[in-house]
């Protein structure tokens, strides 16, 4: 068998890692994105989008179906690297369909901002609920 180096790294239990806390501004901007989506205020959701996501943004902005939504869930998130994707789903009354969707944030240059945006409404995935 080929020496594998150090074999107490790598053999046995490994330690579970403690739990990462996201900072309070990444859930203020989660806040900011989700009442810009209640608004189905396009322009702003643009505005929050990196350079590189502008169009992806944009077309995610364009299939928001109504501004008539009055509350919403934050499903789950996840930490990867710097960047935390969130999964979030708004919800109206009078029988408007929930809007779920996943929204990628991370810093750049000392704001939060968006990273991709994806429609999660209206199809059978994982992701869905």
């Amino acid at each position: 068998m080929a020496d594998l180096g150090d074999r107490a790294n790598v053999m046995g239990p490994q330690p579970i890692g403690r739990r990462l806390q996201p900072p309070a501004e990444m859930f203020a901007a989660v806040e900011r994105v989700i009442e810009l989506i209640m608004k189905a205020d396009r322009a702003g959701l643009e505005t929050l989008a990196v350079a590189k996501a502008k169009t992806e943004v944009a077309a995610f902005a364009a299939k928001i179906p109504s501004d008539k939504y009055t509350s919403h869930n934050i499903i789950g998130y996840a930490h990867i690297v710097q960047h935390y994707y969130v999964r979030a789903q708004v919800m109206g009354a009078d029988g408007l369909a929930p809007f779920d969707f996943q929204i990628r944030l991370g810093e750049h240059q000392g704001r939060w901002m968006l990273w991709e945006a994806m429609n999660l409404s209206g199809g059978r995935s994982a992701w869905t609920s």
